[in-house]
């Protein structure tokens, strides 16, 4: 999932010591599940896998896709990269608040779903294949 946010920084109080800007960013978000997480039980008549539900394995800010508008540093002491490196905290912080992760996640479940049985339909022979979310 690529993601477009916006994060307003604002620091300090009057116009001499003031930063504030906003910085539009386009994030990729992944989903998944970690394939350690998969438990077998395998019996005459069936195999039985047991698989997490898909989580958030990565939220990365692409740092070549940020934009900044309303730039007002303040005169005294302004540190800008300072100022940069907590905007992209925020950044972060914002990407693993977001909503929109539901439908990714129900997407992820769904293609973890779909591979598992392809990967082991045809190798269980004449057992039955049984897909259980833990």
């Amino acid at each position: 999932l690529t993601y477009c946010g916006l994060v307003k920084y604002k620091k300090g109080t009057a116009f001499l010591n003031k930063t504030s800007f906003s910085m539009l960013y386009e994030a990729k978000v992944t989903a998944g599940i970690d394939v350690k997480d998969i438990k077998f039980d395998v019996t005459d008549s069936q195999v039985t896998v047991k698989y997490p539900k898909a989580k958030i394995l990565s939220a990365h800010v692409m740092e070549d896709s940020l934009q900044f508008f309303d730039e007002n540093f303040a005169l005294f002491k302004s540190d800008e990269k300072d100022a940069l490196v907590e905007a992209m905290k925020l950044a972060k912080k914002e990407l693993k608040k977001k909503k929109q992760y539901k439908n990714l996640m129900k997407e992820a479940d769904n293609q973890t779903e779909s591979l598992l049985k392809a990967l082991y339909t045809e190798k269980i022979g004449d057992r039955k294949l049984v897909l259980k979310r833990i």
